[in-house]
């Protein structure tokens, strides 16, 4: 994700270089306003992954707990490897 957003950056700064240059062309603001929108979308992206990330973070008390009902599951087969078999 990071990539694709560095890549969206590098050809903006292109743009706008080819702008300060004097090369103004509809086609190159309409890309502008397209790129500035695809990085837009990329970062919201990224940032939902990493609130999922964040939310998603195993504490202490959740592997305590799995460890002790571990034994219940394999011996009620509640545990999906053991539900095939």
């Amino acid at each position: 994700m990071l990539k694709q957003i560095n890549k969206v950056e590098g050809q903006i700064n292109n743009i706008v270089i080819a702008i300060t240059n004097g090369f103004v062309q509809e086609e190159l603001k309409a890309k502008m306003d397209e790129l500035k929108n695809r990085k837009s979308e990329l970062e919201a992206k990224l940032l939902e992954i990493e609130d999922k990330d964040i939310n998603q973070i195993v504490t202490e008390a959740d592997v305590r707990s799995l460890l002790s009902n571990f034994s219940g599951y394999v011996i009620s087969r509640n545990v999906p490897e053991c539900k095939n078999s």
